[in-house]
C-alpha cells in the first residue's frame, strides 16, 4: 500500500530520513537533484539548454544540484535566483557554491525572460499555503507563458502539499518528481492537474521509517485491493442480492438504465428498477434481465423496496415533489442506501434525520448543494469536506473528481489512484451509483463497497480510454471493463 501525506508529515519524514541514513540535509538534497536530473534527461534526451528558477529555500537547493549536474553534463543553464544570497537557507548557499564550481553562473533576481528548452521549476516545495509571493507569483507566471515544458521538483509551485486551494498561478508540470513522502496536493483536487506525471522517489529511505508515521492517507490502487470473494458454487439469483434503482424522471430514463446494467455487471442476482413509466419499455428493450416498476404504481413500487437488500436513489430523479417522495420512502425502508445524484439536493429537505447505512457519491456540486456552501469552498480543502459530507448521512462518502476521496465522518478511508479526464460526461456518477448498489446488495459491508467500487470504476475507464482515447469516452463503454477488472483480479 502506498500513503500520501501533509506536509507537516513530510518535514518530519525528512528529519527522520536524514538520522536514518547518517546524512545531512544537504546530502538529502543531492540525492534529490541528482534524481531530478537524471529524470530530466531520460524524458528530454535531446534538450541542449534549461532554463532552472530556484527559491531560497531546500527546494532551491534542489534546482540548484540540478544546474550544477546539467552543466556537467554539457547542457547550457540559465540559472535564476529569486531571492538575495543573505536569505538563503544554509544548506541552499552550499548548492549555489556547488552548482557554480560546476560552471553555472547564477543569476541573482528574475528579469523576465527564461530561455530553455526545458524548465525546471524549483521556487517552492511542500511548505506553500495560501498564496504566492509577488516575486514568486510573477515568475510562476512567466513560467506558465512560456511554451517549454516544466518539470517541477517535489510539487508544482503554487499547489499545497495538503491538498488545499492552489495558487491562481500554480505552476502547470509536464512532470513532477516529489521525494520520499508522497504529498496528498498530488493526487487530489487542482495540484492533481498542475503535477501532470508524477515520479515517486525515495532517496534511498528504508521502508520501516513509513510505518513511525500512522497519519499517512492510503492511495487505493484497484489491483491491491483484495479481490472480491470467488462465487459459490451453488450460488443462485436470490442469493446473489437484488438491488433496486429509484429516479427516471421525465427524460431522465437513461440514468436508470446505466446504474441498472452496472449493478448486474458487478454481480447482483437480481436489479429492479422504479421510475417513470415512459421509460420501461427502453429499459427492457436494452437490458431485459432488469425488471421495470412503474413508480405512480405505489402497491408495486412498496414490494420492490421491500425485497431490496440495497437501494440507488438519485440517477436522473430530478428534484421536484416527485423526487423528493421517492426519497423519502426509500429512507424509511431502513436498507443498506446509495444516494446519487439528485438524491444529494434533497437531502436538506428530507423530513428524518435517521438515515440508514448509507454511501453517498457527491461531485463538488452536489456536496456544496448538500453543505449549503459553494463548489468553491468544496475544492478548497476536499479532505476535509469530505469528512463533513460523511456526517450528513453517518456513513461513507465518495467526493468525486479528479483524485476521489473516500472518507468516514472521523477519518479519510483513502484516495483513489485511478480516473482520467474522459470521465467528464453525462452518466458516469450513474455508473459509479449502480455498481455500488450491486456491490451492498450482495453484502460487501460500506466501507469495502465504497473503495472497491470506486476503484473499480475508475480503473475501468482507464482501461476503455486506454482502448479507445480519452475523447468521446462514454459512460456505458466501462461496461466490459467491469467485468473483465473484477474477474481478472481473482
Amino acid at each position: 500500500m502506498e500513503y500520501l501525506y501533509k506536509a507537516s508529515d513530510v518535514r518530519e519524514l525528512d528529519a527522520m530520513v536524514a538520522q536514518e541514513l547518517g546524512v545531512s540535509f544537504f546530502h538529502l538534497m543531492e540525492r534529490a537533484g541528482r534524481a531530478a536530473f537524471e529524470i530530466l534527461i531520460q524524458r528530454w534526451p535531446n534538450v541542449r539548454k534549461i532554463a532552472v528558477v530556484c527559491g531560497k529555500g531546500l527546494n532551491g537547493g534542489d534546482g540548484l544540484i540540478v544546474a550544477g549536474h546539467a552543466r556537467a553534463f554539457g547542457i547550457e543553464v540559465q540559472a535564476v535566483l529569486l531571492s538575495p544570497m543573505e536569505s538563503l537557507d544554509a544548506d541552499t548557499v552550499l548548492a549555489k557554491k556547488w552548482a557554480e564550481s560546476q560552471g553555472v553562473e547564477v543569476q541573482e533576481g528574475f528579469t523576465g525572460t527564461l530561455s530553455g528548452q526545458v524548465i525546471v521549476d524549483a521556487i517552492l516545495g511542500s511548505g506553500f499555503k495560501g498564496e504566492l509571493r509577488p516575486e514568486y507569483s510573477q515568475a510562476a507566471e512567466a513560467i506558465n507563458r512560456n511554451s517549454s515544458p516544466v518539470l517541477s521538483i517535489d510539487i508544482p509551485t503554487g499547489v499545497s502539499a495538503d491538498g488545499l486551494a492552489s495558487d491562481q498561478n500554480a505552476i502547470n508540470a509536464a512532470i513532477t518528481v516529489t521525494f520520499i513522502g508522497r504529498k496528498v496536493g498530488l493526487y487530489t483536487g487542482s495540484g492533481y492537474a498542475y503535477a501532470g506525471e508524477v515520479i515517486y522517489q525515495s532517496l534511498g529511505a528504508p521502508g520501516h521509517i513509513f510505518k513511525k508515521i500512522d497519519r499517512g492517507i492510503p492511495l487505493l490502487d484497484f489491483l491491491k485491493i483484495p479481490p472480491l470473494d470467488a462465487l459459490a458454487l451453488d450460488s443462485h439469483k436470490h442469493s446473489r442480492g437484488h438491488t433496486v434503482i429509484v429516479g427516471g424522471d421525465h427524460s431522465m430514463g437513461g440514468a436508470i438504465l446505466m446504474a441498472g446494467e452496472s449493478a448486474l455487471r458487478v454481480g447482483a442476482g437480481l436489479v429492479t428498477i422504479i421510475g417513470r413509466k415512459a421509460h420501461g419499455s427502453a429499459v427492457l428493450a436494452r437490458r431485459p434481465e432488469i425488471m421495470f416498476v412503474d413508480a405512480a404504481d405505489r402497491k408495486s413500487r412498496a414490494a420492490a423496496l421491500a425485497k431490496a437488500d440495497a437501494i440507488v436513489v438519485g440517477p436522473g430523479m430530478g428534484t421536484n415533489d416527485w423526487g423528493l417522495g421517492l426519497l423519502q420512502e426509500a429512507l424509511i425502508k431502513n436498507k443498506l442506501l446509495v444516494l446519487d445524484a439528485d438524491a444529494l439536493k434533497l437531502i436538506g429537505a428530507v423530513e428524518t434525520r435517521a438515515f440508514p447505512p448509507s454511501i453517498v457519491t457527491p461531485h463538488a456540486g452536489e456536496a456544496a448543494a448538500m453543505l449549503g456552501i459553494s463548489s468553491e469552498e468544496i475544492d478548497n480543502d476536499r479532505l476535509a469536506a469530505s469528512k463533513t459530507i460523511a456526517r450528513v448521512t453517518g456513513g461513507v462518502s465518495i467526493l468525486k473528481g479528479p483524485g476521489t476521496v473516500i472518507a468516514s465522518k472521523s477519518s479519510i478511508y483513502g484516495i483513489c489512484k485511478h480516473g482520467n479526464p474522459g470521465m467528464a460526461t453525462a452518466g458516469m456518477g450513474d455508473v459509479l451509483s449502480g455498481i455500488l448498489g450491486g456491490l451492498l446488495c450482495q453484502g460487501i459491508e460500506l466501507r469495502q463497497a465504497a473503495e472497491y467500487g470506486t476503484c473499480l470504476h475508475s480503473a475501468a475507464a482507464d482501461m476503455a480510454s486506454n482502448n479507445m482515447g480519452e475523447r468521446g469516452l462514454v459512460a456505458m463503454d466501462l461496461m466490459v471493463p467491469l467485468t473483465q477488472l473484477m474477474n481478472n483480479a481473482k
